[in-house]
């Protein structure tokens, strides 16, 4: 029942991302003087409509998606105009309200307004979170010993202006710039503001072998470590260690996030008996290691702040800055730094990744409703980017078109759009089906 909600939650969240866009158009639509038929919320059956302005507005029965249609947007078929005088034609043509009719510099505002919504939907949302909760600003908070920042001289208070070649403003640049930075064997550039004075040095890793049991943990509220994620490697293929699972000894030591690695060691890789809590009670499991070489942490630990004043621009920085660090996702796709399974989601995925957040059991509901919004901001602008795009029937490539109509004086003839519309449904169509087997394989695997 609660995957349920949570699926529910998620398409809903969905539902009112599309309809902000589609409230961009047509906001943007009216203010403008375009005719508009319908403003459509979900899809499917209609469950209930009213008429206003010569402007109808329908509810519909499956929750998901939204859509505004303007008038005259698209050429009738001729089926649909034999039945008109030639005088009906030629008035419906010259209507002014009609969507082909209206100025290029209007019809540009409306095809850009929707994305617009978008974005500005996302920053107001994140303006409320930092307002509420504080933000990460990339201002160096403490640096511990034996780290990268530490061994490059780096010092607390530091303000990092540049780092693996990139200018950083907010933290979602600093962590992309690392995420983007290549194999943790290479050094990293950066350079700070030290009392007004730009300071370059290297972050440069110093390997080590660690042994891993192949989990991912977090530290419980007394220290422990619990389990909440599983490789498929673990313990050689042939996982001891469940979810939920509370390690309390290796051997005969307790462990903490501290010691955990280093009680691990003497064993090498052979089989080591761990001590966890499982449904109430203490039982020993036995779980093979594996040596991994890994580098030592970078230390970048950054500074939350909590100026309002300063959340409203630094909102629109982070927008900007997610906004850029999609582009860059595209960049490093296209050059093969990175996996389409990495950098792709489709529907599916991102209908699951909310609802996981609704499920997750480790945290309370103020905290889910603080992720959720979060990712909804970042969804948001994400939908926002994406529409912008010049892909055939989004709406990047309608502006690209009313560019190529202004230069040349006059619209591509219908048969060109027909043709280009035609390659970017099945453009479309293979980028919902590659992300749907993403997300297929995402949720087999786990």
């Amino acid at each position: 029942m609660e995957r349920l909600v949570g699926i529910i939650i998620a398409l809903l969240a969905l539902s009112i991302m599309m309809l902000i866009h589609e409230l961009g158009h047509f906001i943007v639509g009216r203010k403008l003087g375009f005719k508009i038929d319908e403003l459509m919320i979900f899809m499917g059956p209609v469950v209930w409509q009213t008429e206003r302005k010569g402007i109808r507005y329908t509810l519909r029965l499956f929750p998901i998606g939204a859509a505004v249609q303007f008038a005259g947007e698209y050429e009738q078929p001729e089926d649909q105009t034999s039945g008109m005088t030639a005088a009906d034609g030629v008035a419906s043509a010259k209507d002014p309200s009609l969507f082909m009719n209206r100025p290029k510099r209007y019809r540009a505002a409306v095809l850009a307004a929707g994305s617009l919504a978008n974005i500005l939907s996302g920053i107001l949302i994140f303006f409320l979170l930092f307002a509420t909760t504080g933000y990460t600003i990339p201002v160096l908070g403490t640096v511990e010993a034996n780290t990268q920042a530490a061994d490059s001289g780096l010092q607390a208070g530091d303000e990092i202006i540049r780092l693996a070649g990139e200018r950083i403003y907010t933290s979602a640049d600093a962590s992309m710039a690392l995420y983007f930075s290549g194999s943790d064997s290479e050094g990293i550039p950066i350079t700070v503001r030290r009392d007004g004075q730009a300071i370059e040095a290297v972050l440069t890793p110093v390997m080590s072998t660690v042994y891993q049991v192949g989990i991912s943990t977090q530290t419980t509220a007394d220290g422990r470590l619990e389990v909440v994620g599983i490789s498929s490697w673990q313990n050689g293929g042939d996982p001891v260690f469940e979810d939920g699972d509370i390690i309390l000894k290796v051997g005969d030591t307790e462990v903490t996030l501290d010691n955990f690695a280093t009680e691990l060691a003497p064993y090498q890789g052979a089989s080591a008996p761990i001590t966890v809590f499982r449904q109430g009670k203490e039982q020993v499991i036995y779980s093979t290691s594996k040596a991994v070489e890994t580098a030592n942490s970078t230390g970048l630990v950054l500074t939350v702040s909590h100026n309002v004043l300063r959340a409203l621009p630094y909102s629109f920085q982070y927008g900007w800055s997610t906004i850029r660090g999609s582009f860059q996702a595209i960049g490093a796709l296209i050059s093969g730094k990175i996996a389409a399974s990495d950098a792709l989601s489709g529907p599916v995925g991102i209908v699951s990744m909310i609802s996981d957040v609704v499920v997750e059991s480790r945290i309370n509901w103020g905290e889910k409703f603080l992720e959720l919004l979060n990712m909804i901001a970042l969804i948001s602008l994400s939908l926002g980017f994406t529409n912008l795009l010049p892909i055939p029937l989004l709406d990047g490539n309608h502006l690209l078109l009313l560019a190529v109509e202004a230069v040349r004086g006059k619209p591509l003839s219908a048969r060109v759009r027909n043709v280009i519309s035609a390659v970017g449904l099945v453009i479309i169509i293979f980028l919902f089906a590659y992300g749907l087997y993403l997300d297929i394989g995402r949720i087999i695997q786990g």
